[in-house]
């Protein structure tokens, strides 16, 4: 039994504008989400070199 495709049905339901903004709002939020990684994964790698560094002034290593 071969199922149709889903994209296929709800794509030719919308005008090209809307699908032109339908992968351009999906891009956007997978690029903010990307950066929001990224922003997250630096500023945890800062604070743990500068939890280190304190350390190692103090000497407890």
């Amino acid at each position: 039994m071969s199922l149709p495709n889903l994209r296929g049905i709800f794509r030719s339901s919308r005008t090209e504008a809307q699908e032109y903004e339908l992968r351009r709002n999906a891009w956007l939020r997978l690029l903010g989400f990307a950066i929001s990684c990224i922003a997250i994964v630096l500023v945890a790698n800062r604070a743990s070199v500068l939890r280190r560094l304190q350390q190692a002034r103090l000497g407890t290593a």
